[in-house]
């Protein structure tokens, strides 16, 4: 998934996470899924037809368009390793 590479390598420069007992510890990007680059670009909403709502991310057909890949929302879905479900949006 290219575009989602390019856009991670982009916008996100470096991870640092804090624990409980506020110690930092720097996250090696590099060794990130897909799915984990995915979920820190939909925090930045830097994913223009993707959205994350109550822990559930919905893909608009608009996003296929933009990243130019021959590819339906279910097998996106599957590639990124969540189950698919058909929603009619409000």
């Amino acid at each position: 998934m290219k575009y989602i590479n390019d856009s991670f390598a982009r916008y996100v420069s470096s991870i640092i996470e804090v624990d409980s007992e506020s110690l930092e510890r720097r996250i090696d990007v590099s060794e990130m899924s897909l799915e984990q680059k995915v979920r820190v670009l939909l925090a930045k909403r830097m994913l223009p037809g993707m959205t994350i709502k109550e822990d559930i991310v919905i893909i608009t057909k608009p996003l296929l368009s933009e990243i130019d890949i021959n590819i339906n929302l279910k097998s996106l879905g599957e590639v990124l390793g969540w189950e698919y479900k058909k929603v009619i949006a409000p």
